[in-house]
């Protein structure tokens, strides 16, 4: 078996089941997460936000997969999209490289490792639950 995501888009539709994430420290529950998850642009950091949102629900917030923890490490270290204390979910990027290197990460995150790759999906409703058989 082999782990396999839901994306942003099932997410922002369907329940959580009590599930949430912790970004740089902060807790997103439910309520705040789908509204990240409906507004996301690609102009901007709330797609990266939106995409390790999903991605964290897919392995219940559990840290250990290089491709989350380095794009959370870097979104950290992002003066304009964490002061230390909030996320700054809507911040704009200061440069054409931060903007490219956040959408180096984007696609990676939360993209099913395995579903739609000519492997059989066995996925429930829950966060974290979703496995693909791999011949």
């Amino acid at each position: 078996m082999q782990l396999c995501g839901f994306t942003i888009g099932y997410y922002k539709n369907y329940d959580w089941n009590g599930a949430g994430v912790n970004i740089c420290g902060v807790s997103i529950d439910e309520n705040a997460g789908k509204e990240s998850l409906s507004n996301a642009t690609g102009t901007n950091f709330s797609m990266l936000f939106a995409q390790l949102i999903a991605a964290k629900l897919n392995v219940n917030d559990a840290g250990g997969l290089s491709i989350i923890d380095d794009a959370e490490a870097w979104l950290c270290e992002q003066a304009n999209a964490y002061d230390g204390r909030q996320l700054i979910w809507d911040a704009d990027f200061d440069s054409k490289a931060q903007k490219s290197l956040a959408n180096q990460f984007s696609p990676h995150i939360s993209h099913p490792s395995c579903c739609g790759h000519g492997y059989a999906c066995h996925c429930s409703l829950s966060p974290g639950n979703a496995a693909c058989d791999v011949p």
